[in-house]
């Protein structure tokens, strides 16, 4: 098959290190500190052209023009050498070479200050190509260091070997266990990509230098922690550093009980890798270090203004993610962004004129984030809150438990499964599952505390439930439907009746009748839908 591309760029070079590996052009041996791994001829070529084209998305057709010429083959031949390199990298070549679906493959290289000659080369590529789509050079998909250097267009994050500050004989094997761990852990979240520990360990026993270290692996954040333990107790600090500025953006202590180490291992690996993993997946790098024109950068300023809950934060938020569907067409995250947006639109019935369609379009957004890429979790994750909103509380389930197995470290996933499950009568479930979430991410966001409530008004427990609606910062117009029902369940009936007031300066058409139409299709015990109806009109709400 003779397929023409011009996206090849040859750069002479007699070697390219990634990683912990080196690559020599002149006799195309992959070679690691151990020795040479082994690549077939084929995958050597197709290596040779990622590895000479570092930090870029080369197509399938252009790899398969640059390797196969004008024989005939077809892509399933490119799909087995990029499997063998894979095979040959190793764990320890994670992260290294990245697939992009519908696209092709890029090796991740981390680059110091790249040499002037190539700097002039790139910046003229970026204004040659900002002219032609009239857009200004920084909106491309790769932005600038100050020295020059490119890198990709998702934040990039380098966990670096946990310091043990004890001096007993195990020194060194649970820090580097638990820094492994968030490695693996972090590497779930689709947003951004993880430095491999074969990469960021090297610094062991090194001051940090921050700036030195994202230069030389090419990063946006790093994260560094240490340990001590003592009586039987251990201490975990950790810190989530901007790489670009130096400056602190996180920083937590976690003390346990050493009774059972691996639990007490496991715990707080996904504790940390979850609450950094969300600052980082849900804001762009500090800085604006992003393009403008990233599909993802979009995307993750579109989700500050979805997680507002408003009718006029939603409008902001599928602005942008149109944006990020304009930006890039094959990427998941602008119909993922969208989806989320009508799927408020329809839960909250700021429409009501224009439900069918708002669900429609959810259904549509969300349908097309799978087709574009089935092993972001994200995309799962959308589908089963669109199944939830149109009441399909199985396949909201299934969805959902997807989601999670391929990040578990998702709480907000976790989140969102419980509602089906309280829905469907699996109250205790549904409410250890939030308590755990909830744990996991200790920072969490307001609406957690709103699921919760409501959940454990579910279950009867009251009184619980009005304090885990106390701890909300800003009570959102919605939440007031659970707090007032909360309150006729306390007898609080005064209460509850300035609650339903409140809410209906802002939802002056809500009714029972509504109420029934949005909920009536979730709940799957009938008698548990008129408990909450119920409440509500004692609370004040029109039939």
């Amino acid at each position: 098959m003779s397929r023409k591309s011009t996206e090849i760029e040859t750069k002479s070079a007699e070697s390219v290190r990634f990683g912990p590996f080196i690559f020599s052009f002149g006799d195309k041996v992959l070679r690691a500190e151990t020795g040479p791994r082994q690549l077939r001829a084929q995958s050597a070529d197709v290596l040779a052209v990622l590895a000479r084209n570092p930090n870029r998305v080369i197509s399938k057709d252009a790899l398969i023009s640059a390797v196969w010429g004008d024989t005939f083959v077809t892509d399933d031949s490119l799909v087995q050498c990029v499997a063998d390199i894979r095979r040959a990298l190793g764990p320890e070549g994670h992260g290294l070479l990245e697939t992009f679906s519908k696209k092709g493959y890029r090796l991740n290289v981390a680059t110091a200050a790249a040499e002037p000659a190539r700097r002039v080369r790139l910046r003229a590529r970026l204004a040659a190509v900002a002219a032609i789509l009239a857009v200004p050079a920084f909106s491309l998909a790769f932005w600038l260091q100050d020295d020059g250097t490119a890198l990709p267009a998702r934040p990039a994050i380098a966990v670096m070997a946990f310091k043990d500050l004890g001096n007993d004989g195990e020194k060194d094997f649970l820090s580097e266990a638990i820094s492994e761990g968030i490695i693996t852990e972090l590497a779930r979240f689709k947003e951004f990509t993880v430095v491999a520990s074969s990469s960021s360990f090297s610094y062991r026993d090194m001051p940090i230098d921050v700036r030195r270290v994202a230069d030389e692996l090419g990063i946006h954040y790093l994260l560094a922690g240490s340990l001590q333990k003592n009586a039987g107790r251990i201490r975990v600090t950790v810190q989530l550093v901007d790489a670009g500025s130096g400056g602190n953006l996180w920083s937590e202590n976690y003390d346990r009980d050493l009774a059972d180490l691996f639990a007490v291992q496991a715990e707080i690996v996904r504790t940390i890798a979850s609450t950094v993993g969300f600052k980082v997946a849900y804001n762009p790098p500090p800085g604006g270090g992003l393009a403008r024109l990233s599909a993802l950068n979009y995307h993750l300023e579109g989700r500050t203004y979805v997680r507002q809950i408003t009718k006029e934060a939603t409008e902001k938020a599928r602005e942008l993610n149109l944006k990020a569907i304009a930006a890039d067409p094959d990427s998941p995250y602008g119909h993922i962004g969208m989806a989320f947006t009508y799927r408020n639109e329809y839960r909250f019935r700021w429409s009501p004129a224009d439900l069918d369609e708002a669900l429609a379009r959810a259904v549509a957004h969300a349908e097309k984030a799978l087709e574009l890429d089935p092993t972001n979790y994200s995309s799962h994750y959308v589908r089963g809150a669109v199944h939830l909103a149109a009441g399909e509380l199985d396949m909201a389930i299934v969805r959902y438990e997807r989601a999670i197995a391929l990040n578990s470290s998702a709480t907000n996933v976790m989140m969102g499964l419980a509602n089906p499950l309280v829905y469907k009568g699996r109250i205790d479930e549904g409410v250890a599952l939030i308590e755990k979430a909830m744990s996991i991410d200790p920072h969490h966001a307001d609406w957690y505390h709103w699921t919760h409530a409501w959940a454990l008004q579910e279950q009867g427990n009251c009184e619980a439930a009005l304090a885990a609606m106390q701890r909300i910062s800003k009570l959102s117009n919605d939440a007031r439907l659970p707090l007032a029902v909360i309150q006729v369940c306390l007898g609080r009936i005064a209460e509850a009746r300035a609650t339903i007031e409140l809410f209906m300066l802002e939802r002056p058409d809500h009714s029972i009748a509504i109420e029934r139409t949005g909920e009536g299709a979730k709940y799957e015990d009938p008698q548990a839908l008129e408990r909450w109806l119920g409440a509500l009109r004692v609370a004040g709400l029109p039939d």
